[in-house]
This record gives structure tokens, sequence and C-alpha cells, in this order.
């Protein structure tokens, strides 16, 4: 799969990078973006990306594929 953004945030546009901010954050657009973009799957980590992360499992297109102590991941729902 191809990678949307990483932390090499200098290669990307600054509205690419803004984007993912916003979607970082868990603002109220998100669930557009990700489709928007056609994000299917998000590597997220527990303490930074929080507020996604609550978003994410009220929501039913994305299931919780894997939790630690560092990071959840999600996948659309099949």
């Amino acid at each position: 799969h191809p990678v949307w953004i990483d932390t090499r945030f200098h290669i990307f546009d600054y509205s690419i990078w803004k984007g993912y901010l916003s979607i970082s954050d868990g603002e109220p657009d998100w669930p557009e973006k990700l489709t928007q973009h056609q994000i299917k799957h998000l590597v997220l980590d527990n303490e930074s990306q929080n507020n996604l992360i609550s978003a994410l499992k009220e929501n039913d297109q994305f299931c919780q594929m894997y939790k630690d102590d560092i990071s959840t991941i999600f996948s659309v729902c099949k």
C-alpha cells in the first residue's frame, strides 16, 4: 500500500501536511479527509493521537486491528 504521509514533512506540500495535522488531531472533518485521500489503514500514537483514536472507536467504518502500550492500528472494516 502506498504511504500518504510520514514524518519526513519537509518533502510534502504544506496543504498535505496541514490535512494530516487536522486528521491527527481528530478535528470534525477527519472522516471526509480520510475518504478524500483513500486512507484505509492508520497507525496511531496512543498519546499524541488520542482524540483521533477515540473518534475512530465510535465510527463504524473503521475497526481496531491492534493495540499495545504505544500504538493502535485501525483499518477500514470489511
